[in-house]
């Protein structure tokens, strides 16, 4: 069962207004600055590999697990 896209309005409304902002943006710079970022994020290369043998999994996150690491230059 999907979402509807009135219940998406309405979280989005309650969100914006929780956080004092405004649902539609219509500053001339920050929707250039935002089309930047997108048309950056579509551009960047695919990775090489599908599975990277250097992703960290979870357990990398806990305190003390990377003592000792050497970081790559």
């Amino acid at each position: 069962m999907g979402v509807s896209a009135e219940d998406v309005a309405a979280w989005l409304a309650a969100s914006c207004a929780e956080q004092g902002v405004s649902v539609l943006v219509t500053d001339p710079r920050v929707l250039a600055d935002v089309a930047a970022l997108l048309s950056a994020a579509r551009s960047s290369d695919p990775p090489d590999r599908s599975d990277s043998g250097r992703v960290e999994g979870a357990a990398a996150l806990l305190p003390g697990v990377d003592d000792g690491v050497v970081e790559e230059g």
